[in-house]
């Protein structure tokens, strides 16, 4: 027991060093994990609010039309037009 208290009183730098070092990595590693979860969370919200956008839900219906007229309003004109 003796010898474990005097190693560790000699060495007691060292230690603080290894526990600080693990510590920091166990930090890094926590915040990078973070940030991930963060761009996942940044890239459903982006998909969402373009999912959301009258165009675009305008764009997925002449998209998925074949052989029908649809109607493109550009500007004051509506124009049938075959696509």
């Amino acid at each position: 027991m003796d010898a474990i208290l005097s190693f560790l009183t000699n060495h007691k730098e060292l230690l603080a060093l290894g526990v600080g070092s693990v510590g920091g990595a166990f930090a890094l590693w926590r915040w990078m994990v973070d940030q991930k979860w963060r761009r996942v969370q940044y890239a459903q919200s982006l998909i969402k609010e373009f999912l959301e956008k009258n165009t675009t839900v305008e764009a997925f219906d002449v998209l998925d039309v074949f052989d029908e007229e649809v109607e493109f309003l550009a500007g004051k004109t509506a124009k049938p037009r075959k696509s």
